[in-house]
């Protein structure tokens, strides 16, 4: 019963003649789809001659004038070009809508504002947008979009960046959830990537990559409060504050508010690069693959945020650092953090209260920290996480507790792992006469095994603990120089 009072409400404020759509098309069909249009998106989507919708075959054909669209987006800019935006329409046998466009993109954009400037040129050379939609939400149900030979270029007084991407690729699918919830899930891709920056007199940095791909997710999503929140500030004043609500409105944005809490219950994004380098002058370093993680879960209830790193085989050009030193350098490494212990819940109902800016102002300064961190503290957990080469293995995992009051120290215990300690200072030692810093490294690596632990196959331990007064201890003994 909730989620379809959830798709009326939709349908009923933004999307009304969509249920009528004509499945043969004719210039009536045409004018209900226009207005539809222009009563979903921004105000400015009401301007004469922005949309433009008009019978075509077995279908619609919508078409966006971007120039005008983006002229007041923008704004202070100014926009030189804008490619138009056409897309198809048509209805399929199950009530589900088809949508098709097939636009290379073109964006240039100026900035001027006494002695400063700056410019925005975005090019392709093809571009594809397909999917499906249900006319009764209009939330896209599956979504496509692939360029080839992407431009970005951005300049100003100080420095210019210019973009370049092979081919570009996004794909979405929304699933149904109970009670009228959604998940989002989608891929990116990118080939062939490089970035330059750096304007005379500074030297010219590149960044390449053979592939930048990855995926994103938005879990338990209300979709339908969002878009009943969005309908709200749409229908007031633009730039308008909370102050200047009236009794009514403040009423119907606090319901709102409440009925999202928070509305969400993951969000997330994956990031993996293969054959990153970056070089200044000709030189520089080198990475066979990173992997990026972080994502947001459980908002709903108790709130964590995790984040993974890893990389493989790390290299330098010849010259960037003293030679032999490079063999110092991890051929895998990674970093596995879960901070948990936040409350959005709480967070997002205080919020519900509508204060003004002079009330927020008066509140006390830990007021959103005491909602944020309901136990005073977050939990940081280190797991699976190491960096090891050809002659060193380390291994860090533990947990550590960070109050509210970042001034005083944090608590708990991280335990370092150590295999073939022995290896690692032979190493060291032997190659000490041709890379000099090899040999005060050996020297503190013998310092460190002195406080280590056996540990189990043949490893050496270091328990690491962080106490309230701010004393630190490694195997029980105080550190040295603390």
């Amino acid at each position: 019963m909730q989620r379809t009072i959830r798709a009326f409400l939709v349908a009923t404020t933004l999307l009304q003649p969509l249920t009528a759509w004509a499945q043969a098309p004719d210039e009536a069909g045409a004018k209900e789809i226009e207005e539809s249009v222009k009563a979903l998106g921004p105000k400015s989507l009401s301007k004469p001659g922005i949309v433009r919708v008009s019978p075509d075959g077995a279908g619609y054909r919508l078409a966006l004038d971007m120039a005008k669209l983006l002229a007041d987006a923008l704004a202070p800019m100014t926009v030189k070009q804008a490619s138009p935006l056409t897309l198809k329409l048509a209805a399929q046998a199950d009530g589900k809508w088809t949508f098709d466009a097939s636009n290379p993109l073109a964006l240039t954009m100026e900035y001027l504002a006494g002695n400063r400037s700056a410019s925005l040129a975005i090019t392709t050379e093809t571009g594809m947008v397909k999917g499906l939609f249900d006319p009764v939400t209009l939330l896209p149900r599956e979504a496509s979009i692939a360029y080839t030979d992407g431009v970005i270029g951005l300049r100003d007084a100080r420095d210019a960046v210019k973009i370049t991407l092979k081919d570009i690729g996004l794909s979405s699918l929304t699933k149904d959830l109970a009670d009228g919830r959604n998940d989002v899930d989608g891929t990116f891709l990118a080939k062939d990537v490089a970035l330059t920056h750096g304007a005379f007199p500074r030297p010219e940095v590149k960044i390449t990559a053979a592939q930048v791909d990855g995926s994103y997710r938005i879990g338990n999503v209300d979709l339908a409060g969002v878009a009943a929140l969005y309908r709200f500030w749409r229908g007031t004043d633009p730039g308008k504050e909370v102050e200047t609500l009236t009794p009514a409105e403040r009423e119907k944005l606090k319901a709102l508010l409440t009925k999202l809490t928070p509305g969400i219950d993951e969000i997330g994004v994956k990031v993996s690069a293969s054959n990153l380098a970056s070089q200044q002058g000709g030189k520089g370093f080198k990475l066979e693959k990173l992997e990026y993680e972080t994502r947001w879960e459980d908002i709903s209830s108790r709130a964590a945020l995790v984040m993974q790193t890893r990389l493989a085989n790390f290299g330098v050009d010849d010259g960037v650092w003293p030679k032999g030193l490079e063999a110092a350098l991890p051929t895998a490494a990674a970093l596995n953090v879960r901070a948990s212990g936040f409350d959005m819940v709480a967070l997002w109902a205080d919020a519900a209260q509508l204060r003004g800016k002079a009330q927020t102002a008066a509140l006390a300064d830990d007021h959103f920290l005491k909602l944020f961190l309901p136990d005073g503290r977050m939990t940081v957990d280190f797991s699976d996480s190491f960096v090891r080469s050809s002659f060193y293995d380390f291994r860090l995992s533990g947990q550590i507790f960070v109050g509210r009051d970042t001034r005083k120290p944090p608590q708990g215990v991280l335990t370092i792992t150590a295999k073939d300690l022995d290896k690692t200072v032979k190493y060291l030692q032997d190659n000490a006469k041709t890379v000099p810093i090899f040999s005060q490294a050996s020297f503190g690596m013998l310092m460190f095994k002195g406080l280590g632990k056996a540990g189990p196959e043949g490893t050496t331990v270091w328990d690491v603990k962080f106490e309230e007064n701010g004393k630190i201890t490694v195997n029980g003994q105080p550190l040295p120089g603390r």
